[in-house]
């Protein structure tokens, strides 16, 4: 599980957009994004199976947005 500070998601049409990128990623079972509305947003992705934060990040980053993580939470 990581949790990844996203900048540049300013709408519901960014939460949708970087949930469905990583929907998208073999491993991601879900992806909880709290309140898109704001500078920089929390997102949380838990994988089903092996994914690297890499994997996760490049993904974001393919959707147009930056991203950061915050300290490993990775159990």
């Amino acid at each position: 599980m990581w949790i990844l500070d996203v900048q540049g998601m300013h709408c519901q049409k960014c939460n949708m957009r970087v949930s469905q990128t990583l929907q998208e990623v073999k491993g991601v079972a879900k992806v909880v994004i709290d309140n898109p509305q704001r500078p920089s947003t929390p997102v949380l992705v838990t994988a089903a199976q092996p994914l690297t934060r890499s994997e996760v990040e490049a993904a974001i980053e393919s959707a147009g947005f930056r991203c950061s993580h915050i300290p490993d939470v990775q159990q």
